[in-house]
């Protein structure tokens, strides 16, 4: 009947059928980006929380940052807390966003969003969930980076951190601002100062 398959969800099967014969397909496509989030976690000396997969697809299994994808309807800093005590059992505060990666192709098709969370960790016992995580562990930022199997992406994160204690405490933070109809407010990310409490917490 002319109708095109648009999108499957359990229990149901969307279709569509764009009407005007004389005009182009107008109807947008559905959802075509995954929404990925690690935390870059920093314990009170200055050590980062690092896992290793228990399946990967490098041989090597280089050392990388806890992180997932985010559920429906879920923030940067909760996919974040979630993932990181979901792989390490270690609570952490979400300070920042650090940056991110777009990267095309990925699964089925779509492209992927990675979003890299500068995070406070708030205990600091480490129990890895061993059906994801072969090991897991603290190691200070020098020792990270130089891990000759460190992919070039995490190698750029932990530049980035580097770089921005360095040249200073601006970072990309979340602000509450109204919808367009004040019926509920979003998440804005934008440049700000890093919040007092993890400044004085001892970084460096």
């Amino acid at each position: 009947l002319g109708f095109d398959f648009n999108h499957a969800q359990s229990g149901y099967v969307m279709m569509t059928k764009w009407l005007p014969d004389n005009e182009e397909n107008k109807l947008p496509e559905y959802a075509n980006q995954y929404l990925g989030v690690a935390g870059f976690v920093l314990n009170e000396e200055w050590e980062l929380l690092v896992i290793r997969e228990r399946y990967s697809v490098i041989r090597s299994k280089p050392w990388k940052l806890p992180g997932g994808l985010a559920d429906k309807g879920e923030d940067l800093a909760e996919t974040a807390r979630r993932e990181v005590l979901e792989e390490t059992g270690i609570q952490a505060e979400f300070v920042s966003v650090l940056g991110f990666r777009h990267q095309h192709n990925f699964r089925f098709g779509c492209s992927d969003w990675y979003f890299v969370c500068l995070m406070k960790a708030v205990s600091t016992e480490i129990k890895h969930c061993p059906q994801e995580i072969a090991d897991c562990k603290w190691i200070s930022i020098d020792e990270y980076l130089a891990d000759p199997n460190l992919t070039a992406a995490n190698r750029f994160f932990a530049e980035c951190y580097l770089n921005h204690q360095k040249n200073g405490n601006l970072t990309i933070s979340p602000s509450l601002v109204d919808s367009w109809n004040k019926k509920f407010k979003n998440n804005i990310y934008s440049i700000q100062p890093v919040p007092k409490d993890f400044l004085q917490s001892g970084a460096h």
